[in-house]
């Protein structure tokens, strides 16, 4: 892993305990996946925790994207 890397994974890791994120970033550079992680909880309740494979709703996100590729 380069320094860039350890430097892009020490701030998100940081950064995603300061505002207590919860969710899956991931970064890539060209083809190639510099970072993925995973934090927090995926359901509260039950304590079950995010991963980097956790499916996501993203329910009125689809109107944002029909937008999108209209206005394209």
């Amino acid at each position: 892993m380069s320094i860039l890397n350890m430097d892009l994974s020490r701030i998100i890791e940081k950064t995603s305990k300061e505002i207590e994120f919860s969710g899956v970033i991931g970064v890539k550079a060209g083809d190639d996946v510099i970072h993925s992680s995973a934090h927090g909880y995926s359901n509260r309740a039950d304590e079950i925790m995010n991963t980097t494979e956790t499916k996501f709703g993203i329910a009125s996100g689809c109107k944002l994207f029909t937008a999108i590729a209209i206005a394209s």
